[in-house]
């Protein structure tokens, strides 16, 4: 018996579904090198590395907060959006994930930028011996 075609209340539940799953990778990775950044902080190895871990650390910060809205804003996170048989769901953040691949260009690249950035002083404070 051939599958029965998704419809388009399923595709965009399921859709919501793998943005959330992303978003939520991405928020555990960004936690981790806040934690990481905040240890750095409270010792006084930072110090010889001027403002970098304070900046990083701000920088994070505002990055999940990014997350954060964007979550809020464009995914439905209603439980009754994932019931498939809704044709409906009653959040109006239903169907808005369609925006955000344009926007996952920019939070993917500052993600990058902040990542690299953050193991490249992770790193060479190792070398330094320093942590």
């Amino acid at each position: 018996m051939p599958a029965l075609p998704y419809s388009p209340v399923d595709q965009c539940q399921s859709a919501n579904q793998a943005w959330s799953v992303t978003l939520s990778l991405y928020e555990q990775e960004i936690d981790l090198l806040l934690v990481q950044v905040a240890d750095l902080l409270s010792s006084s190895t930072y110090r010889s590395v001027q403002h970098y871990p304070e900046q990083y650390y701000h920088d994070l910060n505002q990055l999940r907060a990014l997350v954060q809205q964007l979550r809020h804003e464009r995914l439905c996170e209603h439980p009754t959006c994932a019931m498939s048989q809704l044709q409906t769901c009653p959040a109006p953040q239903f169907g808005l994930h369609a925006t955000l691949p344009g926007l996952w260009t920019t939070l993917t690249d500052e993600f990058t930028r902040l990542k690299n950035g953050c193991c490249q002083l992770l790193t060479h404070l190792v070398n330094l011996n320093l942590l």
